[in-house]
């Protein structure tokens, strides 16, 4: 199966040479001790759109988007569901 990636700034597809992925630490077991953890992964065609992409969501300032809110629906208003787990409601990680 082919997928076409896109650029997650640009949204254009093309030659994409940059990918940034980013490990989160949900949870850890008191058990085993064995930690659940969340890739995220960002693709960019260019460091102009990586660029772009990390000043206009202001990155620096507030963190990374929490990609587990946007597959719960918690970063689109369904907060009804229960806080994420991942950010503790902040919607933003770092």
């Amino acid at each position: 199966m082919l997928q076409v990636i896109h650029c997650t700034n640009c949204t254009e597809k093309g030659n994409l040479t940059l990918k940034v992925g980013l490990v989160v630490e949900a949870e850890s077991c008191s058990t085993c001790h064995h930690l659940n953890e969340t890739t995220w992964d960002y693709w960019f065609c260019d460091v102009i759109c990586l660029g772009e992409w990390l000043r206009i969501r202001e990155i620096e300032e507030l963190g990374v988007p929490c990609q587990d809110c946007r597959e719960t629906g918690f970063a689109f208003g369904f907060e009804v569901n229960g806080e994420c787990k991942t950010c503790k409601g902040k919607k933003r990680v770092g």
